[in-house]
């Protein structure tokens, strides 16, 4: 059984990043989006997206469960200059994890109200279901957030 600080170590080598300085964060991320891919849905559905152009621009971040992604990993990406912050999840009610993705929702919508009480667009940061099978969905998400 893992300690809760294991399972927090779990959730990503990028986001194990407390060491990094605020500055090296800022330029990983400045410009990009960064997208928090479920690695039951979303990282099976990138698979056929590896020669993509639109990735390029994509600052891709392996969790092993939506749920792992807490209001404090999404706004530390806001602040270091992300350009958007995408989370994507299992389809609702499909979660490996039961309830990982609808409490992620509820996350992203709570991070989105502080984004906007701060000034900023909250449209910088969304969340996507998506299954395995829906890479051309992903395609489109990241056609929109590209778009001005």
């Amino acid at each position: 059984m893992r300690s809760r600080r294991q399972k927090a170590q779990v959730l990503s080598r990028k986001e194990s990043d407390a060491g990094k300085s605020a500055t090296t964060r800022k330029a990983e991320s400045a410009g990009r989006i960064v997208a928090f891919c479920c690695e039951n849905s979303a990282m099976k559905s990138l698979e056929p997206l590896s020669g993509e152009p639109l990735l390029r621009r994509v600052e891709i971040v392996k969790v092993p469960c939506a749920g792992r992604v807490e209001i404090p990993h999404v706004m530390r990406r806001i602040e270091a200059g992300a350009r958007s912050v995408l989370v994507l999840g299992c389809p609702l009610d499909n979660c490996k994890y039961i309830h990982g993705n609808s409490r992620t929702a509820k996350r992203v919508q709570r991070a989105r109200k502080a984004v906007e009480e701060a000034g900023l667009d909250p449209n910088r940061i969304r969340m996507a279901f998506l299954s395995s099978v829906d890479p051309h969905k992903i395609l489109n998400i990241l056609k929109e957030m590209n778009t001005p």
